[in-house]
């Protein structure tokens, strides 16, 4: 398994995964009341030149949360995940839209390039996964 860095509250140093996939099987338990979650995954080719700029992606992820929000990266594979609870497809928008404002603050001209470089894929209310492993191992395996 990947080393991952959370963003937000605390994990425990032995696990520091641990807060998003708390979070994100709360939203999956959540689902069967009805309350909406967007689970974002997203990737940059380790071998495009834009990977170079990935930690400007994340940084740009990290200022884009809101108090709930909960990410997992994964820096040598540049991969990432967020679970946005209570939220719906314009809770990803917001997100995208301060991704772009922070890559254009940050690396100017270059901001566009490398926001093309990432690949993402959102997934409302984690269909058409059964179960929040199963988005993980997408996310981070496949």
């Amino acid at each position: 398994m990947p080393s991952f860095a959370p963003i937000g509250a605390s994990a425990p140093a032995s696990d520091p995964g641990a807060d998003f996939r708390v979070a994100l099987d709360a939203a999956f338990a959540s689902r069967s009341a009805g309350i909406p979650f967007v689970v974002v995954a997203l990737r940059v080719d380790p071998t495009a030149p834009e990977a170079a700029y990935f930690h400007a992606v994340e940084a740009g992820l990290r200022s884009s949360l809101r108090a709930t929000d909960r990410l997992l990266v994964d820096a040598p594979r540049k991969r990432a995940a967020l679970v946005l609870p209570s939220s719906g497809p314009e809770a990803a928008q917001a997100l995208f839209g301060g991704l772009q404002s922070s890559l254009r603050q940050h690396l100017g001209t270059d901001a566009e390039r490398v926001l093309q470089s990432v690949a993402a894929v959102t997934v409302p209310d984690g269909q058409p996964f059964e179960t929040s492993a199963e988005l993980l191992a997408y996310a981070f395996e496949s």
